[in-house]
């Protein structure tokens, strides 16, 4: 393996900064949980017939209303943020409390924690911490990008395959109402917000700055021919 030469000192910034940047983003919406009414307003009774007498919740319209929110942190956690409306009721009224069909928690003071999401904050501050403190080189670059490594498959396997336990709990809620035959007046919805993908996008550009940093590392110098004694030369007297 060729030695490890010096690199330029200002490598030490770009990845960790995404890595900072990944940090700070984890703390705002990664998830909207929202509501949609199917009732038509222009018609008697919601335009829901067939002898049901179904009515839209006061203030919510027809497009869709966003009542709650959850960051990395708080996927974390086990904690959302109520939004619009819903942000004014109290607690006992509110239909996206904890414990209402379709939200956050199903039945329980609120949504399951996902501990193993802390694995992935351990290693985002890891690559930040070997990314600002060791100096350019194979070993920072090794140290790095190991912990962002751990970020990725961590969420990775948070996101897929165990699910963020605030959109189980809607999905739940909404394959038994389906399983049931049941129509409903308003239906649930999880979507994923902007953040949540640019999330993604500088967690991955950090790990592409280090391949870059390694690409573009100069390379050991190879070593010099050992000089040997040319024909017609007298030898070296012992």
């Amino acid at each position: 393996m060729p030695p490890d030469r010096p690199r330029p000192p200002w490598w030490r910034f770009p990845t960790p900064a995404c890595m900072v940047l990944v940090l700070i983003l984890s703390f705002l919406p990664w998830i909207e949980i929202g509501c949609e009414s199917k009732a038509d307003l222009g018609k008697e009774l919601g335009g829901m017939g067939g002898g049901q007498f179904k009515i839209t919740p006061p203030g919510l319209g027809t497009g869709p209303q966003i009542f709650a929110e959850q960051s990395g942190f708080q996927i974390a956690t086990g904690s959302y943020t109520k939004k619009g409306m819903m942000s004014d009721l109290p607690q006992g009224g509110n239909p996206a409390a904890p414990g209402a069909k379709g939200q956050p928690g199903g039945g329980k003071d609120g949504p399951d924690a996902a501990p193993l999401m802390w694995l992935f904050f351990l290693g985002v501050l890891a690559a930040i911490g070997a990314g600002f403190a060791l100096s350019p080189g194979r070993l920072r670059t090794i140290a790095a990008g190991s912990g962002i490594g751990v970020a990725i498959v961590v969420l990775l396997v948070q996101w897929l395959i165990l699910g963020f336990p605030a959109a189980k709990d809607v999905g739940k809620e909404t394959s038994a109402t389906a399983g049931l035959g049941g129509q409903e007046s308003v239906t649930f919805f999880v979507r994923y917000t902007p953040v949540f993908w640019l999330t993604w996008a500088v967690l991955l550009g950090g790990l592409v700055l280090l391949a870059v940093e390694e690409r573009l590392a100069p390379k050991g110098e190879a070593a010099e021919p050992v000089l040997e004694v040319g024909e017609g030369e007298p030898p070296v007297p012992g």
